[in-house]
């Protein structure tokens, strides 16, 4: 789980929690391998891997992040990499309301979250203070 502090939308907060993991170095590091930007990390995540001779997948033993990073984009609907938002029906079900405070998303509330995703996906959700976005939180598995 992590949250981003609300930055006018969710594809900002999206970028700007991404980039922020980022310049922390809040992140797995990728073996034998260095990213000067997230762009670079996010192109060879993205690229085809290297085949041995002997037909063998060489990922260098790079599988994920182990953090946000491993999510890369937005999206509607679950679908590994992205990161979608919870249905109306959804954030009631979970926390009682459409609008739940920042204090009320919490491990134990998102439990049953968690246990809907398998690695590599994620859900959203839009945290209010005093009726107004004030983050966003993340909540998934990285591809590790």
């Amino acid at each position: 789980m992590v949250r981003g502090a609300w930055r006018g939308s969710v594809a900002e907060t999206f970028a700007e929690t991404r980039a922020q993991a980022f310049r922390d170095h809040a992140y797995q590091p990728v073996p034998g391998r260095t990213f000067v930007t997230l762009a670079a990390l996010d192109a060879f995540f993205a690229s085809e891997p290297e085949v041995a001779d002997d037909g063998e997948v060489c990922m260098d033993a790079a599988e994920g992040t182990a953090s946000i990073l491993d999510i890369r984009a937005l999206g509607d609907e679950v679908e590994p990499g992205l990161s979608a938002p919870l249905s109306d029906a959804q954030l009631v079900e979970v926390f009682g309301t459409r609008t739940p405070t920042p204090a009320a998303v919490t491990w134990e509330a998102c439990s049953p979250l968690f246990e809907a995703l398998d690695r590599g996906e994620s859900r959203y959700v839009v945290a209010y203070e005093h009726d107004a976005p004030a983050e966003a939180v993340f909540i998934g598995y990285s591809w590790d």
